[in-house]
C-alpha cells in the first residue's frame, strides 16, 4: 500500500509521506523486511494516474482547507480561462485526478487540480465552510431527474466496475442525477457506445444523440 501511494503523483506532502514510510520499514524485524522486499517483486498496482505535477498545490489546498480559508487561482474550463476565488472543503483522489469541492457564495462546485493555476492563498476565512468528511456525506439537494439506463450483458458488465453505475442490476441502472449533471454523465455514456440505451428522461438522450451527431461530422 505504501508502493501505491508512492506513485500517486501529487500528493500532498511528499516528503513527509516518504520518510514516515522509510521510518515504518525500518522498524520492521529483519525477517518481515526480507519478506517484503521478496513479496514486491511479485505485485503491483497498475491504477493511471495523471501525469500532471502540482504537488505544492495539493499541499496548499489542503493547508486551505484545515484553515478554512480562501483561494483564488486560474481555471481551464470548457468556456476558457477564468478567475475564480472559494473556499476549499477539502481534496480527494479518484480515477488518476486529484479533485478540490469547493464553496463558490452559496453553492459547492468541483475543480479538476490539473486543469488549475496560479493558486494563491486569501487572508478571508469561512468558519461555516464544511469539512470533506461532511459534505461527502450530505445529501445532494439540487434539482435531479430520474435516469434509467438499460445495458446489454456486456455494457452491464462494464457498468460494474464504473464508480458511477456500479449499481446496475438486471441489467437496469435507475438512479437521481442532479440536472447540471447530465452533461456529465452524456459524456460518460459516450464510453459505452451501443452496450447502454437511454430509457429516460428526454432531455439525456437528446444530450447523447447530439454528442454522438458532433462526433460522426468530424468523419463526414
Amino acid at each position: 500500500m505504501l508502493e501505491y501511494l508512492e506513485k500517486v503523483p501529487d500528493f500532498p506532502y511528499g516528503s513527509v509521506r516518504e520518510h514516515l514510510a522509510e521510518q515504518y520499514f525500518s522498524s520492521l524485524p529483519q525477517d518481515v523486511q526480507d519478506l517484503v522486499m521478496r513479496m514486491r517483486e511479485h505485485i503491483t498496482f497498475l491504477q493511471p494516474h495523471s501525469s500532471t505535477h502540482t504537488q505544492p498545490m495539493t499541499t496548499t489546498m489542503l493547508d486551505a482547507a484545515v484553515e478554512k480559508r480562501g483561494v483564488t487561482f486560474q481555471y481551464s474550463s470548457r468556456n476558457g480561462q477564468k478567475t475564480v476565488k472559494v473556499f476549499p472543503i477539502g481534496i480527494y483522489y479518484d480515477r488518476g485526478y486529484w479533485y478540490m469541492p469547493a464553496r463558490n457564495k452559496e453553492r459547492v462546485l468541483l475543480y479538476r487540480v490539473d486543469r488549475m493555476s496560479n493558486l494563491e492563498i486569501m487572508d478571508e476565512t469561512d468558519e461555516s465552510t464544511p469539512n470533506l468528511h461532511d459534505w461527502l456525506r450530505a445529501k445532494d439537494e439540487r434539482e435531479s431527474i430520474e435516469v434509467v439506463l438499460h445495458f446489454t450483458d456486456a455494457g452491464a458488465r462494464q457498468a460494474a466496475s464504473d464508480v458511477v453505475f456500479k449499481s446496475v442490476q438486471d441489467k437496469v441502472w435507475k438512479g437521481a442525477v442532479p440536472v447540471d449533471e447530465l452533461p456529465y454523465t452524456a459524456r460518460g455514456l459516450l464510453t459505452y457506445g451501443p452496450e447502454v440505451k437511454v430509457v429516460a428522461p428526454v432531455e439525456l438522450k437528446q444530450m447523447v444523440r447530439s454528442m454522438l451527431e458532433s462526433s460522426l461530422e468530424q468523419y463526414l
